[in-house]
């Protein structure tokens, strides 16, 4: 293929990616590294060709996603940026009997709590916040789940943004003795868009913010981390700007597995919104097609047999109410 490539075995589905961007992914998946594997699943690789379909927003440079049924190689042009290939790759990656689940998640004498929810409701607070009363850590964002019923461990970085940064505890772990500097460039960018009031300017001054992408065990160094394991407790978190206090009610893992496959497709909007425009001028890929309903199917098998919660909590997450209420 060219350049030399490393290879990523995330419980099956195998990464192929070659030396021009595989510092980013290997800050991601570096846990799942393996030698060069018989087969590989994803290939992504620099080109020199120009003018790649799939842009960031004022990038003159792209990539191209292999939305066609024989294709297997993600393309991208030189300098373009690499954390975003990585971010436009990861919804390729997809198993028959597995899918991702997006959710905090912890594991206790063998056995996996799960909290699957929409963005900003509080999934992190838990998982961290369980972390911290000796649960071993599986995920703050995206788990994998088996039809066999098991959790699948997907350790990333936690990537920290400036307004995470206002945190001093969180800022001094990540940043050092470079926070006060990297404040001062902060600061400067968010000046910059109420000095010139234009929409590029202020798209710009927000690129230009760098974005770091920390091991969750450089932020809680005595995490343990958990292993495959199988679900034993759901909670599925919903906000409730009504409450004050969170409230727990038994019910049925069906309605989880139901919803949760269009939180997954929002999450990864940006991927659809390209599908969207390829299928225009091509035709549909089957297996995108049948996303929704098949992980719907892989998520009822998995889920069935755990006991499965809806859990309301305020718009402000109280993680020790939280824990009270269900240990």
């Amino acid at each position: 293929m060219g350049n030399k490539l490393t290879y990523y075995n995330i419980y099956g589905f195998v990464l192929a990616v070659d030396s021009g961007i595989k510092k980013t992914f290997e800050t991601e998946y570096w846990r799942f590294k393996v030698s060069e594997p018989k087969k590989v699943d994803l290939y992504v690789l620099k080109t020199d060709k120009k003018d790649l379909p799939v842009k960031l927003r004022l990038d003159t440079r792209g990539i191209y996603i292999p939305f066609g049924k024989n294709e297997n190689t993600v393309f991208y042009e030189p300098g373009v940026k690499s954390d975003w290939v990585l971010y436009s790759v990861e919804p390729l990656i997809h198993w028959k009997d597995k899918c991702f689940l997006h959710c905090g998640a912890v594991s206790k004498n063998g056995q996996a709590i799960v909290f699957p929810a929409e963005g900003g409701v509080g999934k992190t607070t838990m998982a961290t916040f369980l972390v911290s009363k000796g649960y071993e850590y599986l995920s703050d964002d995206w788990l994998i789940i088996g039809k066999d019923g098991n959790a699948y461990p997907f350790f990333k970085t936690i990537h920290v943004f400036d307004y995470n940064l206002k945190n001093k505890t969180l800022a001094k772990k990540v940043l050092g003795k470079k926070r006060t500097l990297y404040s001062l460039w902060f600061k400067f960018l968010d000046l910059v868009p109420k000095i010139f009031p234009n929409r590029f300017i202020r798209i710009m001054a927000e690129r230009a913010k760098p974005i770091f992408s920390v091991d969750f065990t450089v932020l809680h160094p005595n995490a343990k981390l958990g292993k495959v394991c199988p679900i034993k407790k759901i909670y599925w978190l919903k906000k409730d700007p009504t409450i004050k206090n969170p409230i727990l009610k038994k019910i049925n893992s069906v309605n989880i597995s139901e919803k949760m496959p269009y939180i997954t497709a929002l999450e990864t909007n940006h991927f659809y919104k390209n599908y969207f425009e390829w299928v225009y001028n091509h035709a549909p890929n089957k297996e995108i097609e049948k996303r929704v309903e098949t992980e719907k199917e892989i998520l009822k098998q998995a889920f069935h047999g755990a006991e499965s919660y809806e859990l309301k909590v305020p718009v402000k997450i109280d993680a020790n109410k939280v824990f009270k209420l269900i240990k």
